[in-house]
């Protein structure tokens, strides 16, 4: 063999050995980067069936805070101990706009049961039909964009009735522009709650309302019983705090972020690090799997946050769901347009979907005219007998 024969092989060789020893960072990297994808892979199919864990009630309850509308809160109204003829109990429903729209009609039903857990048929208290989901018709309600409603009205019930629980939904809206949206989800909420035991139906004390407001002892709860709020705190301002963002989870997820945003703008960061410590919180955003966002980003002047904002002196005409203890009810005969709207009775099978003629009874199809003409005629006749549906002062 020739010397330029083995010249030639000697710098392959080394050329070889070269490239072979600058190859290996990208042989390296390729083979973290097969890993993250593998990685990322096993971790959507985690997600997926996180997912597919969940509940009916519980997926559900998720799709309806996405909606237009959500009945994020509920409250069992007592007008009097005894006359229960005249000032019957009334369930009322607090609903958030989450549109930039005027609504200016809106529907909405409720599902009940018993303190056993019973489903119960509802009945209005100038009715004579039951069934076990109840439709309401509110005329005029005049909710602006991101206003709420329900705070000043109810759906005046049986006085035989013993509700213990409830649980409300929005069944449609018409806008100022004439267009009606009705709930796609009504179907699967009456599938899952209708005529149904609250045993039978998976998380459903998470999502039901109760009459007196109980709530089940959860170790969380437990552990926020135990824990002392750093005393550099105020108390008053941390209930404040805590209570809005429990509210604000309910509304909506674009809610909470402004509120969390709102929090670290006015220096209140130390109160949500209590929330989090009492409630056993390892990280607020991945808790109620919101945002962390740039204050910069919001005009706090269309949210209702301060204690200021959310006093009895507010005259925005929207209502906070936060301070229904603190409303009287009042005995004052009323003709608020928002009456009780009858809903066919399921006799035969209660957990088939609601027919057409339903979604034809609970359209305003009755004018606010029409509407308090006939009350004063009631009224007239029964003397001090009250409307079919009431309007707290």
């Amino acid at each position: 063999m020739s010397f330029k024969k083995v010249m030639t092989s000697v710098i392959t060789l080394i050329l070889l050995g070269i490239f072979g020893i600058l190859a290996i960072p990208y042989v390296k990297g390729e083979k973290h980067l097969f890993n993250n994808e593998q990685h990322e892979v096993v971790k959507a199919k985690e997600t997926t069936k996180e997912k597919s864990k969940q509940s009916e009630a519980s997926q559900l309850e998720d799709a309806l805070k996405k909606q237009d509308v959500y009945a994020y809160d509920a409250n069992y109204i007592v007008q009097h101990d005894e006359f229960k003829s005249l000032y019957p109990d009334m369930l009322q429903a607090l609903i958030k706009n989450n549109t930039a729209k005027d609504i200016k009609d809106i529907q909405f039903g409720f599902v009940a049961w018993d303190k056993n857990g019973l489903p119960i048929k509802l009945k209005g208290n100038i009715d004579f039909g039951k069934s076990y989901f109840r439709g309401a018709k509110g005329d005029a309600v005049n909710i602006p964009p991101k206003g709420k409603f329900g705070d000043k009205n109810g759906f005046s019930i049986d006085k035989d009735l013993e509700v213990d629980a409830f649980k409300p939904i929005v069944v449609s809206y018409t806008d100022f522009e004439g267009h009606t949206w009705k709930n796609p989800k009504l179907e699967a909420f009456l599938k899952i709650y209708e005529g149904k035991r609250i045993k039978d139906i998976e998380d459903a004390k998470k999502y039901i309302f109760y009459k007196d407001k109980k709530v089940e002892s959860s170790k969380e709860d437990k552990a926020k019983e135990k824990s002392a709020l750093p005393k550099d705190l105020n108390q008053d301002k941390f209930d404040e705090v805590s209570k809005n963002i429990e509210e604000k989870s309910k509304v909506s997820k674009e809610e909470l972020e402004a509120y969390l945003a709102y929090l670290k703008l006015a220096g209140l960061l130390a109160y949500l690090d209590a929330y989090e410590a009492m409630n056993g919180i390892d990280d607020i955003y991945d808790y109620y799997d919101v945002e962390q966002t740039d204050p910069s980003e919001y005009d706090f002047n269309e949210y209702d946050f301060s204690s200021e904002d959310m006093s009895d002196d507010n005259t925005g005409g929207s209502d906070s769901g936060s301070d229904y203890t603190e409303v009287e009810p009042s005995y004052e005969e009323s003709t608020e347009a928002v009456e009780e709207d009858t809903v066919e009775e399921t006799v035969e099978d209660t957990t088939e979907g609601p027919s057409e003629d339903y979604y034809e009874d609970i359209q305003p199809n009755e004018s606010t005219e029409e509407y308090i003409e006939e009350t004063t005629e009631t009224q007239d006749m029964n003397d001090n007998a009250t409307v079919e549906s009431e309007t707290l002062e």
